[in-house]
């Protein structure tokens, strides 16, 4: 209840005798928010459980986010989310030329690409690239 909307008037031993206002019934918004926040939950720990190397970037080479495996994979380069990913997976300072842009929300690509130096992993491994709408 919005105080500026609403009046509680009280009798003279100080006991609510009516409260007058406007009142919202919000439990349609907040069953909302709570199954909005159920199923951000399962997609992140689904994101988190995968075993695939997993980064989602933005339409400017930006990482938005890495599962568990690729900072695994990249522990040199941490933290990935804010970097370019052809800086911190990679190692180069621009993107590069030859690679075909990758439409917004298109069917996942999977390419083969090498593991960073440095880790266990000595086979070629596959490489999610995902992109958000920027």
């Amino acid at each position: 209840m919005d105080p500026r909307k609403s009046n509680i008037v009280c009798d003279q031993r100080g006991r609510v005798k009516y409260v007058s206002g406007i009142f919202f019934d919000i439990t349609s918004r907040k069953q909302s928010e709570e199954a909005l926040q159920e199923g951000e939950s399962f997609l992140s720990s689904i994101f988190a459980s995968i075993l695939d190397g997993i980064s989602v970037i933005d339409l400017n080479f930006t990482i938005v986010q890495v599962n568990p495996t690729m900072e695994k994979w990249y522990k040199h380069a941490l933290p990935l989310v804010g970097e370019k990913c052809y800086a911190a997976q990679h190692g180069r300072s621009n993107p590069v030329s030859h690679v075909p842009p990758i439409a917004p929300w298109s069917p996942v690509n999977r390419t083969s690409n090498h593991t960073p130096e440095g880790n266990d992993y000595q086979s070629v491994v596959g490489q999610m690239c995902m992109r958000s709408p920027g």
